[in-house]
């Protein structure tokens, strides 16, 4: 008998170092379902327009890869990214339509936007199983960044398009309450949305002492308070905020700034930098995954935005590894959405509401001067950490769900975590 397969579809996998691309790593790595193949369609592209160096087939930790031809325009224009997702959706239905069979399990990711509505035609063609796991809602979040899609008509295609696929399908994982509620909202039933967080991805992610961290003496930062940023700074994340901190405290000796990733927002934050001629602030590209623990435990103090307009639409993934890291958190954004409420509820750190560059100096001044303050939140974020923020619990329950769609033929071993 042919073995069930799960097959997950994202255009980014390992090697490339994106957010999507090391949590569905995580996670096929770890589907552990007797008598079940795990496959991932994914891109020969890396997150910032270049190619990986890989074969069209491999195998990556018992994980059978399926690279497929793409265009290869990259993220620098509108038109070229349109393609490049054209691309992906035209050979990912071919390699689906190949590989998926009768109740095996499609679990089609966000990247790119609507690729759950090939997923459902080729489930619905192969009699398969189908999950989406939904990072972010498109085409919503097009319109509220003002990319792509402006025409009224348009967008209620597109989303129509979108929610058939989403009703289509067995399971739609979100990330949130709030994005659960936006669904709900748009007529999907509640039984077919499940809340899973995503986790802090990276092998033994754990704090690494200031004393034994050697990117901070190679960067050269010395000062009592480290406040420093990680990831994407894009269209849906306030700079302007982080701009205003950033004049409001040139002056000040305690602080040093790192900013530690890429995104429309980086640029442009570094360009308006460098043209003010601010001090103290250090730009440096994505780091490695082996010096992930390093990288993000470099600042005493991560900030992470998100425009309000934004909730429910996306949520931050940088959060779990800041926790998993032991640091407290400036958040830019609402009080009342999934980060502010956590980091509020939680007494992980402060929130300010976006253009709060006063407030937001105020508190990382404060902190820099009174450090027992900081090592309180600190504390609270390393007891969150340990009842919330392990891979364990979410792996976990992504497990039972694998247990309950795909049904294998052989028993079922325990997932491992």
């Amino acid at each position: 008998m042919r073995a069930r397969r799960i097959i997950f579809v994202n255009r980014f996998y390992a090697p490339d170092y994106s957010a999507t691309a090391q949590l569905l790593t995580d996670l096929a790595e770890k589907v552990d379902l007797a008598g079940v193949e795990v496959h991932v369609v994914t891109s020969r592209l890396d997150y910032l327009g270049g190619t990986l160096d890989r074969a069209r087939r491999e195998r990556l930790n018992g994980v059978r890869v399926h690279r497929i031809w793409t265009s290869r325009f990259g993220r620098g224009t509108l038109l070229g990214r349109s393609f490049d997702y054209f691309s992906f959706y035209l050979s990912g239905f071919v390699s689906l339509l190949s590989l998926a069979g009768r109740n095996d399990l499609i679990v089609a990711k966000t990247d790119p936007p609507l690729i759950s509505i090939v997923a459902a035609i080729v489930a619905r063609l192969k009699r398969s199983r189908l999950v989406n796991w939904l990072q972010d809602l498109f085409p919503e979040v097009a319109v509220e960044l003002g990319i792509g899609v402006s025409n009224q008509l348009v967008f209620r295609v597109t989303r129509s398009m979108r929610n058939w696929s989403l009703n289509a399908a067995d399971q739609n994982v979100v990330l949130g309450s709030m994005m659960g509620r936006r669904l709900r909202s748009q007529g999907i039933p509640a039984s077919r949305i499940l809340s899973i967080s995503n986790w802090a991805v990276g092998r033994n992610l754990r704090p690494v002492a200031r004393n034994d961290n050697p990117l901070i003496r190679e960067w050269g930062l010395e000062r009592p308070l480290i406040v420093g940023y990680s990831g994407n700074l894009g269209l849906a994340h306030d700079y302007s905020t982080i701009l205003g901190t950033l004049r409001q405290l040139e002056n000040n000796g305690n602080i040093n700034f790192v900013f530690v990733g890429g995104g429309a927002g980086m640029r442009e934050l570094r360009k308006k930098a460098e043209q003010e001629r601010l001090s103290n602030i250090l730009f440096k590209p994505y780091q490695p995954l082996e010096r992930l623990a390093e990288s993000l435990s470099v600042p005493d103090v991560h900030l992470v935005a998100l425009e309000p307009r934004m909730e429910g639409l996306i949520v931050p993934s940088k959060i779990y590894g800041i926790v998993a890291v032991e640091r407290p958190i400036a958040f830019i954004g609402s009080t009342d959405g999934e980060v502010g409420s956590l980091v509020l509820g939680e007494k992980l750190g402060c929130v300010v509401v976006p253009g709060d560059s006063t407030g937001l100096s105020a508190v990382l001044g404060r902190w820099a001067r009174e450090p027992l303050e900081l090592e309180e939140i600190r504390r609270n974020v390393r007891a969150h950490r340990r009842e919330h923020y392990v891979q364990g619990g979410p792996i976990a329950k992504w497990h039972s769900l694998f247990s309950t769609l795909i049904r294998p033929s052989q028993p079922q071993s325990l997932a491992r975590t």
